[in-house]
C-alpha cells in the first residue's frame, strides 16, 4: 500500500513544484515591426477579363479554382475545384480537399460536406 502512495506522489510531484521563471525586460529591446499585408482580392479583381463584365453573374477561373464574379466584384471567391454552372441559391461545389457540398449565393455552406472520390 505504501508503494502505491509513493508512485502516486512521484506522478503528482511535478504539479507541486514551482516553475522557475527568469524576468526579462523587454524595454531595452528596440524591435521594429514592419507590417505588410497584401489583399488577395486585388490580384483576382485585376485578372477579370472584360468579356465577363456583362452585368450578370459569370463563372470565373483563377489559378485552377472557380468562383463567380459580377463585373468587378467577386460574388464567390475562386476557391473551388468544381462549381455548378448556373448561379443560383443552391449550387454543388468541390473544394480543394475533394469534399462536395452545397453552397448558396453568398458561398455559405447550406448542407454538410461529404467526401466523394
Amino acid at each position: 500500500m505504501n508503494r502505491s502512495y509513493a508512485s502516486l506522489l512521484f506522478l503528482l510531484l511535478p504539479l507541486f513544484l514551482a516553475a522557475q521563471t527568469n524576468d526579462v525586460e523587454f524595454q531595452d529591446m528596440d524591435v521594429q515591426v514592419e507590417e505588410s499585408y497584401a489583399d488577395p482580392v486585388i490580384p483576382i479583381q485585376q485578372s477579370i477579363p472584360a468579356r465577363l463584365k456583362t452585368g450578370k453573374p459569370e463563372m470565373f477561373g483563377y489559378q485552377g479554382r472557380y468562383g463567380y464574379v459580377l463585373n468587378d466584384s467577386i460574388l464567390i471567391q475562386p476557391e473551388y475545384k468544381t462549381l455548378e454552372k448556373p448561379y443560383s441559391d443552391f449550387m454543388i461545389a468541390r473544394n480543394s480537399r475533394n469534399y462536395f457540398g452545397a453552397l448558396n449565393k453568398r458561398a455559405k455552406s447550406s448542407c454538410p460536406s461529404i467526401i466523394m472520390r
